[in-house]
């Protein structure tokens, strides 16, 4: 319930937006933002979201209502959610009403690679990514024809080299984002680790 809680603040917050964009005459928060008025982007982790669907029918028929509005209108009016989850669930309606709303689909290592082929990713490709080297993953980019890219990104072995990554992050966050933001929200989970 408490996830369904924070999915009815987003669209909350989604409806909320789009009556200031109608008021504005603007479709976008590009637009909105070009208009001189302030608004923050959100970006919204969404981490083992199978859970919403693993308690109560009820309950996964709304996350994904609530869901599909969020992928489907939630980049225009700022909101992007990156789901994260270990495998997908089977619940009614999510693949057709919900995936087929996430245009960008990433994989990193899998115990089954062929999960892969639930976010249209060639397993083949998933189990390339069984090497030693960390940080590897599987991005499939719909902007670039679907195509499915193998990529690295930076991987922090350490508490100290994590702090150190986070803080070059923020200030690079920060100095992009000045003028739209004065001071970014995060809300963080239980993990103690930065």
């Amino acid at each position: 319930e408490d996830g369904i809680a924070i999915l009815n603040n987003l669209q909350n917050v989604l409806a909320e937006r789009q009556e200031l964009f109608r008021k504005a005459n603007v479709s976008d928060i590009v637009q909105y933002c070009q208009a001189g008025y302030k608004m923050p982007r959100l970006f919204v982790i969404v981490d083992e979201i199978q859970e919403l669907f693993e308690q109560d029918d009820k309950l996964g028929e709304k996350a994904i209502s609530i869901l599909r509005e969020l992928f489907k209108l939630g980049r225009a009016y700022g909101i992007t959610i990156l789901w994260a989850s270990q495998n997908i669930p089977n619940a009614h309606g999510l693949r057709d009403k919900v995936l087929s709303q996430i245009g960008n689909r990433i994989s990193l290592k899998l115990n089954e690679p062929d999960d892969a082929m639930a976010i249209q990713i060639d397993p083949k490709m998933v189990r390339a990514l069984n090497r030693p080297e960390k940080g590897l993953g599987i991005i499939k980019d719909s902007r670039t024809g679907n195509n499915s890219v193998e990529f690295r990104v930076a991987y922090a072995e350490n508490v100290t080299n994590r702090q150190k990554y986070t803080e070059q992050i923020i200030d690079k966050w920060q100095s992009v984002t000045q003028q739209m933001v004065v001071e970014p929200l995060f809300i963080v989970g239980d993990d103690e680790v930065p």
